[in-house]
């Protein structure tokens, strides 16, 4: 049981150069069999759109603002110390763990994308990770109005109820520009981890912060 498990969005820049060859973990292992059923046949459907040729966990494949403001070497210090989980919501892969090896694909979480994912039962899957691992709390970071942040929220809907896990979202307000947005989330997850809270101001932005569950 990790005490935070931290759900983030993948981006449209990656780079296939490996930083944590020491690991590889999938998030199937830690779903029901229903659950890995489901997410191994919507992974099916978007199989077309994966090109890479090399495979990395997603924390190395993923080099867009907010993961350039990641502290991925303190994520991956927690993580292997049980402090904390990340996984993330990824429009290629339904959902990853962030040391799961990915290879890259061409898929972004338009409208079309996102009304596929919650056919393909996607905040099921979610919730039933969470359900599994049982962290203490899971915190999402989002930009505003994403079909990410709407997948996310549906994910409630399907923990059970006698899950005790308290659930958040986080995201920026009051921001110009999807550089200063993306970065913004990378930092407040710094944040999270290194303080073990969440300032309500990152830099130029403001940040929400709602209990869902």
């Amino acid at each position: 049981m990790s005490r935070f498990l931290i759900v983030t969005q993948c981006c449209k820049s990656k780079c296939s150069i490996e930083l944590f060859p020491n690991l590889d973990v999938s998030i199937l292992n830690s779903l029901s069999g229903s659950a890995k059923d489901k997410l191994l046949h919507a992974r099916g459907v978007f199989s077309d759109k994966i090109y890479g040729t090399r495979a990395v966990t997603a924390l190395s494949l993923y080099v867009g603002h907010e993961y350039k403001v990641l502290n991925k070497s303190l994520i991956y210090e927690l993580y292997l110390k049980g402090i904390i989980d990340f996984i993330v919501i990824s429009a290629g892969y339904g959902v990853v763990h962030a040391f799961e090896k990915i290879r890259e694909y061409d898929a972004y979480m338009d409208q079309k994308t996102t009304r596929t994912w919650m056919k393909l039962g996607l905040p099921s899957i979610i919730a039933d990770y969470i359900a599994n691992t049982s962290p203490k709390e899971v915190y999402g970071f989002f930009s505003k109005t994403t079909g990410y942040q709407e997948i996310y929220r549906e994910v409630v809907k399907h923990v059970p109820r006698n899950v005790g896990t308290k659930i958040y979202i986080v995201y920026p307000e009051g921001c110009r520009g999807t550089s200063n947005i993306m970065k913004a989330l990378g930092q407040a997850i710094n944040n999270l981890i290194k303080e073990g809270s969440i300032s309500q101001r990152m830099n130029q932005c403001s940040l929400a912060i709602e209990r869902l569950k």
